[in-house]
């Protein structure tokens, strides 16, 4: 998907209303991947109890923080299509070593006091740095906004993955997290219905100039 919106990206990029319809896009896919990485987390610590052999149990903690960096890497790749399209991919290249420049110094600093936590934590905030970078400056080239329920189910999976460092009740941590999916689900459900069909009405437009 990142490749195919890349190509449209480049050839859009001049098109009227171009700053609509990526918006719309980029609405739709953050609060799709906002809503599978809670239910992911949610479901964590029973898939590793269960699934996963018994020594690598521990790790269920350390999980839900790297779904939410991976998730940031997504957001970052779908950002780096604006560069592409303005032809500014200098710019792609500063926001990966600062993203990087800044997990390697997190990562340094934490090693001693909190151990492997301290690569976790480095994932974290070194994709976090990439996709602020990205978001922000990208309004450079395309006046882009992720919306509100981004921001406020983006705050309800640092909850979520915080939790799993002060909880120890496996069957009050699976209940909480579950009421904030199904929070998650209950404030963008009818967005993401409206979204997808106003994404697959200008999938036909742009097959139709096609």
């Amino acid at each position: 998907f990142a490749m195919s919106w890349s190509i449209t990206s480049i050839g859009e990029y001049e098109e009227h209303g171009f700053d609509d319809q990526y918006t719309h896009v980029y609405q739709f896919i953050n609060l799709i991947f906002l809503v599978l990485t809670s239910l992911v987390i949610t479901f964590i610590e029973p898939f590793i109890r269960y699934l996963a052999d018994p020594s690598y149990y521990p790790s269920y903690a350390l999980v839900p923080l790297l779904t939410i960096a991976l998730m940031l890497n997504c957001f970052c790749t779908f950002l780096g299509s604006v560069y592409l399209a303005a032809k500014q991919t200098i710019r792609s290249l500063i926001s990966d070593v600062s993203g990087m420049v800044v997990a390697i110094v997190v990562g340094s600093l934490l090693i001693k006091p909190i151990g492997l936590y301290a690569v976790v934590f480095g994932s974290f905030f070194g994709f976090l740095t990439v996709y602020l970078f990205r978001y922000f400056d990208t309004r450079k080239y395309i006046r882009i906004h992720a919306g509100w329920r981004a921001y406020v189910l983006f705050g309800g999976l640092l909850l979520q993955a915080s939790l799993f460092f002060f909880i120890s009740d496996v069957w009050l941590l699976l209940g909480i997290n579950g009421a904030l999916s199904i929070f998650s689900l209950a404030i963008s459900g009818g967005y993401l219905v409206k979204s997808f069909n106003s994404v697959r009405a200008q999938v036909k437009l742009m097959k139709a100039k096609s």
